[in-house]
């Protein structure tokens, strides 16, 4: 890792923490749609 970039990329576990709670979102949101 480089002292000068903070955070050039996302690390594995970041990315799939959002990928899961944007899915949680998305069914939730997908969910109620369907509902009315």
């Amino acid at each position: 890792m480089f002292a000068t970039c903070r955070k050039p990329r996302w690390s594995l576990q970041e990315s799939a923490l959002f990928l899961m709670r944007f899915a949680e979102v998305y069914d939730i949101t997908h969910g109620y749609k369907e509902i009315f």
